[in-house]
């Protein structure tokens, strides 16, 4: 494993990699986890781990989403409690973004974000495979928030925890070409969610306009350098598509 100034230097050569950097860690053992409370949507814990290095036991709070839902092997790591969508549109061989804004309680105003929503239990019906439960999950979500339905879908993240200090919710991020149609929506009552068009070609200068206004998952799909590649390649095949129907 090679080092610079005692850091660790990854090596796609090195296939043990993985293996010698995990050596390196302090082993955390879970020793007591107490609900404090519980809503429909969230629910609280205290929890302790023992550094198994050091012998100290870390006290820790956390929040978590009681709607998890688990596949058939119990693999509550292949499954994110929510989804989420980037998608867009081709017209005339120009590509077009659509975000969502809405009213975020939390944090007491806007946000521009990916059109999301929580995974469903009901998406994985029947043993389903996970994948394909997501997808379902995508779509109803798309469909809800912003009346549209998918042409194609790929994901472009892993599952991602996105607030890892505070909370184990996890999310899913996928690229989606889709077709508004109507843009009729299926909206909870209180939910406040309008949609937005973005000419890719002043997709920069609206992420620096709206900069205070921007999920941190909208951003990360924008700039993930692992998916911009894949984004571009996926978005192409699209304008190539359209253009030789034409």
């Amino acid at each position: 494993m090679l080092k610079y100034k005692g850091l660790v230097v990854y090596d796609p050569n090195n296939k043990n990699f993985k293996k010698e950097l995990e050596s390196r860690y302090p082993e955390y053992e879970l020793v007591s986890k107490e609900q404090s409370g519980e809503t429909k949507y969230i629910k609280t814990c205290k929890i302790k781990y023992l550094n198994k290095k050091t012998g100290k036991e870390i006290p820790f709070e956390l929040a978590e989403r009681p709607t998890k839902v688990t596949n058939d092997k119990n693999e509550n790591l292949a499954i994110p409690d929510a989804v989420s969508a980037l998608t867009y549109f081709v017209e005339d061989g120009r590509v077009y973004f659509v975000l969502a804004n809405q009213f975020r309680f939390p944090i007491g105003r806007r946000e521009i974000s990916l059109f999301a929503g929580l995974v469903d239990k009901e998406d994985f019906k029947k043993g389903i495979a996970v994948e394909k439960g997501l997808l379902n999950s995508v779509k109803r979500e798309l469909g809800e928030e912003s009346g549209a339905t998918i042409k194609k879908v790929m994901p472009i993240s892993g599952v991602m925890a996105k607030s890892a200090g505070f909370s184990n919710e996890t999310e899913k991020i996928y690229l989606a070409e889709i077709d508004l149609g109507e843009g009729k929506t299926n909206l909870e009552k209180d939910e406040d969610i309008f949609s937005i068009i973005v000419p890719a070609e002043y997709i920069g200068e609206f992420l620096e306009e709206f900069q205070n206004d921007i999920s941190i998952v909208l951003q990360c799909a924008f700039t993930s350098a692992l998916a911009l590649p894949k984004c571009k390649a996926f978005i192409n095949e699209s304008s190539q598509s359209e253009s030789e129907s034409e």
